[in-house]
């Protein structure tokens, strides 16, 4: 009887632990981490034109940051701001952005935040250098980024990616005397992303534009606005590391302990028919 009980016990937990496997293979347990807080430090530099005339290149002040403010649906609400100002603390660009993003994939779900979007809040998972598309908080338009080289940053192997593109800022910068009545604002803008590729975690990024008034009726560009550039601090691209590298042992929990419940339910089941086999 002892043996009987032993070999269904051996039978019922071995094909628990293979489908409890499966289901965890299925369904990961690891899902984007996106904090409630967290900012970015930049090392930025504003050159804005007066009467045709460049007044810098200068230092500016830069707020970046993002967190989720909300969860609806299973989708994180997540919010963006952005803000430069001159040393002095005159206003010189400044946005904020809702978006709604997939924990599982870290894209964007049609019909929460502010607007519908296509591609990732920063970069797909597991990916292979393919393209994608990324929305930047300066610039409320899809960047189609594009795989430039593979590098190492504090050892971590990271794909840089970048693209080159249009944006218009006319409506962030009604602040600007003849906006929107007879100006806009468009930029020319090339920006360049570090993401670590398994956790698709943004590592670094750099941005440089150059800002140009046009007409609002011909939208014939008539002079430039202003010529800027942000960039990650070394300490923040250093603190950027090691989180990824925290995010990517969790990642690897998702397939070794699937691995190691289906190789037990496998050796119980063994066990199981091994003594079935000699009864």
């Amino acid at each position: 009887m002892k043996f009987n009980n032993n070999k269904r016990i051996s039978l019922i937990f071995g094909i628990f632990l293979l489908i409890t496997a499966s289901l965890l293979f299925i369904f990961p347990a690891y899902k984007l981490t996106i904090p409630k807080y967290h900012t970015h430090d930049l090392l930025s530099f504003d050159n804005v034109y007066v009467n045709g005339k460049p007044t810098g290149p200068d230092l500016s002040k830069s707020a970046f940051w993002y967190g989720v403010v909300e969860e609806k649906d299973n989708v994180l609400i997540v919010k963006q701001s952005f803000d430069v100002r001159t040393l002095s603390n005159k206003p010189i660009f400044s946005i904020s952005r809702l978006y709604g993003i997939d924990p599982k994939t870290g894209m964007h779900v049609p019909g929460y935040g502010d607007k519908d979007r296509e591609g990732y809040l920063f970069a797909p998972k597991n990916f292979r250098k393919q393209p994608f598309v990324y929305w930047h908080i300066n610039y409320d338009t899809p960047a189609n980024m594009n795989f430039e080289s593979e590098e190492k940053i504090e050892g971590l192997t990271v794909y840089k990616y970048k693209s080159v593109f249009t944006a218009d800022q006319t409506k962030e910068l009604e602040r600007l005397e003849g906006v929107p009545e007879k100006y806009g604002i468009s930029l020319d803008v090339t920006l360049i992303l570090w993401i670590e590729p398994e956790t698709g975690s943004l590592i670094s990024y750099e941005d440089h534009a150059t800002a140009y008034y046009y007409d609002i009726e011909t939208k014939e560009r008539l002079s430039k606005w202003n010529e800027f550039s942000n960039r990650m601090t070394i300490p923040m691209i250093q603190k950027h590391v090691t989180t990824v590298r925290y995010e990517k042992n969790r990642v690897l929990l998702n397939y070794i302990i699937p691995a190691g419940l289906s190789a037990l339910g496998i050796l119980l089941l063994a066990i199981f028919f091994m003594k079935r086999k000699k009864r």
